[in-house]
């Protein structure tokens, strides 16, 4: 890839993908594609789906991010992640993140091959838009039903996992996921691509790791489909350049989504398997400091939405006390509907009886 491209002007950034993040502090950054000139792929149960033989930890002797003991270089890890469904997601199910840190680092393939290889982080505001009428017909609700890491990136979530007696062992934000596998990307010299918002991430990010490739999106409509298949075709040329193993979004959502789906659905059969591609959002915003993060305490008591409201209150008001609301309906109609099939079951046992 030539490096030292012409930057593009910062994209409608959409940091409210990730419920959460962690901060740092810092001419256009090199190995920046310039897109104007046209620089250029179940059948889980209710309830605990579990997506292979055993509990998801690392095979014994295994360190994070290497084959285990006795593996050859080839060889197939499989994704053992618990998982648990809940409207009509399978959520992975793990007590923090260094199940799915350690999966993403080994490159695990899921058991269930239908599965794709990304990681998508589904709040309170994503899953009201993927609830709404017609939506499950959208590229959206295909990505996240079909995602292999459907993390739980919202407290509501995790509690309303419990009041349906399916509970998520806890919230596994995407800014938190990038703050552990970041720093482990660039020790280990990962090859990774960045789709950012703005320039100033990707100069931050390249600090630390100069052979990171990365174009800056423009400004463009969820349903601008020109200028999405423009960012997934840089992505498919970085690969055929030099192989690639991570594909870093973060626009936002619905956008991360639709260039994920569009770097999958274009990938060539000739440059072997596609990366793994994580939908974050505006986690490397929260990482490098754009964006300032709740203190931890806050965190812990679920209550970093409200410090995120006081920072935006005119832009998050709408969001949170009156679109966000309809999330309790879906939480009523979930209740409602596992009722109905328990009455149905025991009304079966009590004929078959």
């Amino acid at each position: 890839m030539t490096r030292g491209g012409v930057a593009i002007p910062m994209s409608d950034v959409e940091p409210t993908l990730a419920e959460s993040g962690i901060g740092q502090d810092f001419g256009a950054p090199e190995g920046v594609i310039d897109l104007r000139d046209g620089t250029a792929p179940s059948g889980a149960s209710e309830g605990r789906a579990p997506s292979g033989a055993s509990e998801g930890r690392a095979p014994s002797g295994a360190s994070e991010g290497r084959a285990p003991s006795g593996a050859s270089e080839g060889t197939v890890l499989v994704d053992r992640l618990d998982r648990r469904r809940l409207f009509e997601l399978d959520f992975v199910d793990a007590p923090n993140l260094e199940p799915v840190l350690s999966s993403l680092l080994h490159r695990r393939l899921p058991a269930d091959a239908s599965r794709m290889d990304t990681v998508l982080t589904p709040n309170v505001d994503i899953m009201v838009h993927l609830k709404q009428p017609g939506a499950e017909q959208s590229v959206e609700w295909k990505m996240f039903q079909g995602s292999q890491y459907c993390l739980p990136d919202g407290q509501p979530i995790v509690l309303a996992s419990r009041l349906l007696g399916r509970p998520l062992g806890a919230r596994l934000t995407g800014s938190g996921l990038f703050a552990l596998l970041w720093p482990r990307l660039v020790s280990d010299r990962r090859s990774v691509f960045m789709v950012a918002s703005s320039e100033l991430i990707v100069e931050r990010l390249d600090r630390e790791y100069g052979d990171l490739r990365s174009t800056v999106a423009p400004i463009f409509d969820v349903d601008d489909v020109e200028t999405i298949e423009r960012l997934a075709e840089a992505v498919i040329a970085s690969a055929g350049e030099q192989a690639l193993e991570y594909v870093i979004l973060g626009i936002g959502n619905p956008k991360d989504a639709r260039i994920a789906e569009t770097v999958l659905r274009l990938w060539p059969d000739a440059l072997g398997r596609p990366p793994t591609i994580l939908a974050l959002g505006g986690s490397a915003s929260m990482y490098v400091g754009i964006i300032k993060r709740a203190p931890e305490w806050v965190q812990r008591i679920g209550m970093e939405w409200f410090y995120r409201f006081l920072q935006e209150p005119r832009r998050l008001f709408h969001r949170y006390f009156v679109r966000d609301v309809a999330f309790v309906r879906l939480v009523w109609r979930q209740w409602w509907a596992d009722r109905g099939a328990a009455t149905t079951d025991l009304g079966e046992s009590a004929a078959n009886g």
